[in-house]
């Protein structure tokens, strides 16, 4: 048949020619699970409709008065392109497939004396009900049709269906061509249900793998899946085999089919003293959903019923696109998932403030690194690879369990996460009693000697760099610039494809080195006077904030000298009528344009390229190789630089900031020293409180040196990893040279060592090429991602937060949101949400309101009057560089960039950790967080 395929005959290959619904039900009647017969009208059908109509012209017109997001033009489409579709007609071919195909339907029908069987016609949209996208309900869903006339009426309306406000808004903005897409339609026998519902085969919630959870309600499912009616609510834990939970709903009312087609509602009492369903067919259910998955492979969204002869029956399937993946080890196809052991791993995002996706190449290398320190620390490293990092959504978890085993492990988790995320520590405190966190066994005394031996050094390396503070930057930064000599010489002088991929995995061991012997002491030797000093001024009435002052405008900080440093850029632009003109008169495009071809006048154009000698390898999430960096794409800089122009004298300037937290960290000291004259010890608390006092304005600033050095590093790498994509691109194997962050380092050195190279248009060729553009398009859908756990569990938990936002009693109620404190001041403005920096604009005063941050948002930092971070703690990357300027700031803040909103006027109290709300963006008093 042309128009009509039966879903026993459906193949997994025909997405467009059946849509996703049609495909999922023809994999389970493959399975042989309980699925009502029935048949799918094509798309070949729909468009030879549209076409045999002369719609398509129609469609486009209407389309073009709709506006993004804007649901009245949207409707005012959607109603006259329907009322187009029910005024045009079938093909009499097309007639007389779908009859015959509903005729079949009941020639096996004895309980039907009509022969007019009821149907469910149902929409099977090609990219509905896929596993990056969520379509569900955008389409219209018709129940207990009766007869072949009223089927027919049906399906149009169907095919109409495809074009409500909501599913054409969504597709625009999703970013899906509204002009190649079509519609196939699902018609299946109708089950008379005297139970319905909906099933999901993990925990929606909480993410759980080993849960099912099963909503039901009386009749038919339309009125739960519409949300007309309060279900029962079933919880099964599969590992134990039994019903976890139950939650009986109120069920107001039944849907019911009717004799002559159609359905009705009728109002039920006391139904909520009623299971929909008895204890034997929920557990029915959960077996029956367990192997729904274990046939698509992915946890199923499960729509069922059961009929009065108690059969029960799936009415449809898709995934559930909600869940954040399990972990995986890096580059590995295989998902850890559940264990009767429980693993747990917090977000590499916590630390570094990158919450976009990494490149494969960007994890690859990551990897390469934490391989490299295990080794030289004497750990084993598993033949899969290092066990550290793995890989969710495309961002980086680290895998704590070990630490989290044995009670040293917690105690050094703890003293971390109180300074990185306490969210993260509030969440790994409930989860430290789970019976389910097998103790580790404890290393021999041979390994625990072996360890030792490799980690003391680091230790008495930072105490030396106490003991000798004053010379301790200039000795770390002498290594630095010998080591990265050596790696960049060694990597230019690379002769071919082959020595280059060596030398490159070479670095990653001399990184590991260089971190180990000097980065990682280096490092260690702010934070332990930091530390002491913490412990010490714990009891003083203002310790806290003298301990925050000292670590204001800190000497050695190279991000501060980076900001800094452009800032004077600025100033010698500002200062050149030729350079301040050009930046007048031209767009940011223009001038990265004239920066590139050398067209700049002298003063920008040298001022600029000093610049990025010093800082050209920097950029927006530059923890990740693959991203590219301010000297490949000049643009974010010129446009900062072209802001702090325009701002002018609204600026008050950067240097004299400086100058003024150098002279707050001395009145702090001096503060400190006066605050134990009285006390007991008095002098010799005094005396000590100097002393660590100096050592942390000696040392502190180093905490941003090491990950300045690694992305030093990674600069060579990037442009040897760039060489390589050239050439592979020149053997047509790549279509860009950098696709090759598309490609993890092991097939990279798979096709560079394979003694035949592939060539463009052979099947090798098309594998690799299909991988990558493959990945592409999961990259870009996993950056549309708007949150990201900061702790998983490897049964499928995910914690997003932890943070119940407490309101200060003492303030308006609920116009205070806490969060924690991490920089002093109080500052009152404008909000500003950015996501990103490269896009959003902040205007001088604003404050940042941000989920994270890393050095590339920093130059923002100059022009903001306050801070606000989703994400983040005492030592994390934004919190560190706001005490530098004496920027008030407030981290930890639970969805800030949703709950506060641009032109809100806020307070924050960065001692307090507290946001309070004024005025909403509408000049009224606003008090709803």
């Amino acid at each position: 048949m042309k128009y009509v395929k039966q879903l026993n005959a459906i193949h997994s290959h025909e997405l467009q020619l059946v849509g996703g619904k049609t495909i999922n039900l023809g994999t389970l009647v493959q399975c042989q699970l309980p699925v009502p017969s029935g048949f799918c009208i094509t798309t070949k059908a729909y468009l030879e409709f549209v076409q045999h109509n002369q719609l398509g012209e129609h469609i486009a017109a209407q389309l073009g008065s709709v506006l993004p997001a804007d649901l009245a033009t949207a409707e005012k489409a959607s109603e006259r392109i329907r009322e187009l579709f029910e005024e045009s007609e079938l093909s009499q071919n097309m007639l007389l497939e779908i009859t015959q195909a509903y005729h079949h339907l009941y020639e096996h029908n004895n309980d039907n004396e009509n022969n007019n069987v009821p149907v469910a016609i149902r929409s099977s949209a090609t990219a509905e009900d896929l596993a990056d996208l969520s379509f569900a309900g955008q389409q219209d869903t018709y129940l207990n049709i009766v007869g072949s006339q009223q089927v027919i009426e049906h399906v149009v309306k169907c095919w109409s269906s495809l074009w409500t406000a909501r599913a054409i808004l969504y597709r625009i903005r999703n970013h899906i061509d509204q002009n190649n897409i079509s519609l196939a339609v699902v018609v299946q026998r109708m089950v008379n249900s005297k139970a319905s519902g909906v099933m999901f085969t993990a925990n929606p919630v909480t993410g759980r793998r080993n849960e099912i959870v099963i909503d039901a309600t009386m009749g038919l499912g339309e009125l739960l899946v519409s949300g007309g009616v309060e279900p029962d609510h079933y919880v099964v834990d599969l590992a134990e085999s039994r019903i976890a939970s139950k939650q009986l709903g109120v069920k107001s009312a039944i849907m019911q089919s009717l004799s002559h087609g159609g359905t009705h509602q009728v109002k039920l009492n006391d139904a909520e003293q009623q299971q929909a369903i008895n204890d034997e067919h929920i557990m029915e259910l959960a077996q029956l959903g367990r192997l729904v998955q274990t046939s698509f492979g992915t946890p199923q969204d499960i729509e069922w019923a059961i009929d009065e002869q108690n059969r029960l029956f799936l009415l449809q399937t898709r995934p559930i696109t909600s869940l954040y993946p399990l972990p995986r080890r890096i580059g590995d196809s295989d998902i850890e998932g559940s264990t009767d052991s429980l693993r747990i791993w917090f977000s590499f995002a916590s630390w570094q403030g990158v919450l976009d996706p990494l490149t494969p190449m960007g994890q690859s290398v990551l990897s390469q690194m934490v391989t490299q320190i295990a080794l030289k620390l004497g750990l084993s490293v598993e033949q899969k690879g290092q066990d550290a990092f793995h890989e969710a959504a495309q961002r980086l978890y680290v895998n704590i369990t070990p630490l989290m085993q044995n009670a040293v492990g917690r105690r050094a988790l703890s003293t971390i996460m109180s300074s990185l995320d306490p969210v993260i520590l509030s969440i790994l405190t409930k989860i430290m009693n789970d019976p389910r966190l097998a103790a580790k066994k404890p290393l021999h005394l041979r390994a625990k000697v072996k360890l030792a031996r490799k980690i003391l050094p680091v230790w008495l390396r930072a105490l030396y760099n106490v003991a000798n503070s004053s010379s301790a930057h200039e000795r770390l930064q002498r290594r630095i610039d010998i080591e990265i000599d050596s790696i960049k010489s060694r990597l230019m002088a690379s002769s071919n494809n082959k020595t280059r991929l060596q030398d490159i995995n070479h670095t990653f061991q001399d990184t590991a080195n260089l971190l180990l012997q000097f980065l990682l002491p280096g490092t260690l030797s702010g934070h332990i006077p930091l530390h002491f000093l913490i412990q010490l001024t714990d009891q003083l009435p203002d310790g806290f904030q003298y301990t925050l002052d000292l670590t204001r405008s800190l000497p050695f900080n190279i991000t501060s000298e980076m900001d800094l440093n452009l800032w004077n850029v600025a100033v010698q632009i500002s200062s050149d009528s030729d350079s301040n003109e050009c930046f007048k008169q031209c767009s940011t495009q223009e001038l990265c344009q004239r920066y590139r071809t050398g067209s700049l006048p002298d003063v920008a154009h040298t001022s600029i390229s000093h610049f990025m000698s010093l800082y050209g390898m920097r950029g927006l999430s530059e923890i990740d190789i693959g991203r590219r960096r301010w000297e490949e794409d000049p643009e974010h800089i010129i446009q900062v630089i072209k802001s702090y122009l325009e701002a002018g004298s609204q600026l008050s300037s950067p240097l004299a900031r400086y100058e003024q937290g150098i002279q707050s960290a001395e009145q702090a000291i001096q503060k400190l020293r006066m605050s134990y004259n009285r006390s007991p010890l008095g002098f010799v608390k005094s005396t000590s409180s100097q002393i660590l006092a100096r050592k942390v304005r000696m040392l502190a600033g180093i905490r941003e040196t090491p990950k300045f050095t690694i992305i030093r590093i990674f600069q060579f790498v990037r442009h040897a990893l760039l060489d390589l994509g050239e050439e592979l691109q020149r053997n047509q194997i790549l279509s860009s040279k950098e696709d090759i962050f598309f490609l993890h380092l092991n097939e990279v050195k798979e096709l560079i060592e394979s003694e035949a190279i592939p060539s463009r248009g052979d099947s090798d060729s098309v594998r690799w090429q299909e991988l990558i553009e493959h990945r592409k398009t999961t990259y870009i859908h996993e950056s549309k991602r708007n949150k990201v756990p900061r702790v998983l569990l490897s049964d499928g938990t995910t914690y997003y937060d932890d943070y119940v936002t407490n309101i200060d009693h003492e303030k308006q109620s609920g116009s205070v949101i806490r969060g924690n404190p991490v920089s002093p001041g109080t500052y009152e403005g404008t909000v500003c949400v950015i996501h990103d920096p490269y896009k959003d604009k902040l205007a001088p005063g604003e404050i940042l309101v941000c989920s994270a941050t890393d050095p590339a948002w920093t130059p923002l930092f100059l022009v903001a009057g306050g801070l606000v971070m989703e994400v983040g703690g005492m030592m994390t990357h934004g919190s560190i560089i706001a005490r530098e300027y004496g920027l008030p700031a407030v981290v930890g803040i639970k969805e800030a960039t949703s709950r506060l909103r641009n032109g809100q006027r806020v307070r924050i109290d960065g001692l307090m950790g507290t946001v309070e709300i004024i005025q909403s963006n509408n000049n009224e008093e606003d008090s709803s967080p």
